[in-house]
């Protein structure tokens, strides 16, 4: 929100590194250490680099075993393998337990910041009792209730990944959201979908879910009623998402990966996209992985990757994966006819290309 009360593109609740450019996230600022909320989970970016930290992007609550409740703003732009969720009050601590996404489902009428709601299926259940959700239109939390807020965004000293919690109050109810102001707290960079929990007849539940803010973190946050979509997308979707589903199957690399085509990253490995026609990781150019490392230094010219325990990423080098040997020459024998000199040339590449269809078909074979 900008300080008259308008709509902020800029200020959503999620941070945006490494993640697309559509959010910016809420953290609890002027909160403390949480130690009361365990369902309350941190939404994480899968580190590339072999050895990096993990990055806390967003947050979400458990609200089925394995099922959590989050912002649609947090979903839309990821892809398999490059998120998970972390279980613990600090997302470095050693006993911290890091949980694969199976599937993600956000609201289908999603336009920022409308509707702003979105559930995610884990790959495993937890051992964790779920939050309640609020009533469908019980507004016994109305303006002037104090609220409490949960996440794992930006602390007063700008760092994530640590659960943070304080208390916010409800300033005003609009027909989708609510806006809390600081009574001391205020979620921000991090926080996006993470939860406002009111006491409600006695019990903790959620009301909201955290979408966007004043750019600073300081005036005011704003919340997806939770209300308005119990009996709508969250029904609906848990429905969904607790229906037997077979996992896809995950796609390892081959040690000729740069030979190997692509039109849609359904064809690459696992957390790699399809980049012009060849296989990438995420974000870079691409490549394919070369043998085990322990740092970038093991790796000439290419870096130490996440993948595959920690293994050397090389670039394709510009010619790999071309046709090659095709084309005509200026020197070509005098003494050779054009018709036979072409009838040679169309045989070598039809020989290198049934060659090649043949290789390509068998690494497919393999990587799958």
């Amino acid at each position: 929100m900008t300080l008259d009360g308008t709509y902020d593109p800029g200020a959503m609740l999620a941070e945006r590194d490494p993640l697309p450019p559509t959010s910016s996230a809420p953290f609890i600022s002027r909160g403390t250490d949480d130690v009361d909320h365990p369902p309350v989970v941190a939404f994480v970016t899968v580190p590339m680099a072999c050895g990096a930290s993990p990055v806390a992007v967003c947050t979400g609550t458990l609200i089925d075993p394995r099922i959590v409740l989050t912002a649609a703003h947090c979903v839309a732009y990821l892809t398999p393998g490059e998120a998970e969720m972390v279980v613990g009050r600090d997302i470095r601590a050693l006993d911290a337990r890091h949980i694969g996404i199976a599937r993600t489902l956000r609201h289908p009428d999603w336009v920022s910041p409308s509707h702003d709601v979105a559930l995610v299926q884990l790959t495993e259940a937890l051992e964790i009792a779920p939050l309640a959700l609020v009533d469908p239109g019980d507004t016994s939390w109305l303006p002037g209730k104090l609220v409490t807020l949960v996440g794992y965004g930006r602390d007063d000293h700008g760092q994530t990944g640590t659960r943070r919690s304080g208390t916010a109050r409800v300033s005003e109810m609009l027909a989708e959201h609510f806006r809390v102001r600081p009574e001391p707290s205020l979620s921000c960079a991090g926080d996006s979908g993470g939860p406002a929990l009111a006491d409600v007849d006695g019990a903790w539940k959620i009301v909201g879910v955290a979408s966007y803010g004043d750019p600073n973190c300081n005036q005011g946050a704003t919340y997806a009623r939770v209300d308005i979509e119990l009996t709508g997308f969250i029904a609906h979707g848990l429905e969904r998402l607790r229906e037997p589903h077979a996992p896809a199957p995950s796609r390892s690399a081959s040690p000729n990966q740069c030979e190997l085509g692509c039109t849609a990253d359904a064809d690459c490995p696992t957390a790699w996209q399809c980049v012009e026609g060849r296989c990438g990781l995420q974000g870079r150019p691409p490549g394919r992985l070369t043998g085990q490392c322990s740092s970038d230094a093991d790796c000439a010219g290419g870096f130490c990757a996440a993948a595959d325990g920690c293994s050397c990423y090389q670039p394709c080098s510009s010619d790999e994966g071309e046709d090659r040997g095709c084309a005509t020459t200026p020197d070509a024998p005098a003494h050779a006819s054009a018709f036979a000199f072409v009838l040679f040339l169309a045989v070598v590449c039809l020989r290198i290309r049934v060659s090649r269809a043949r290789s390509i078909r068998e690494n497919h074979r393999v990587a799958r």
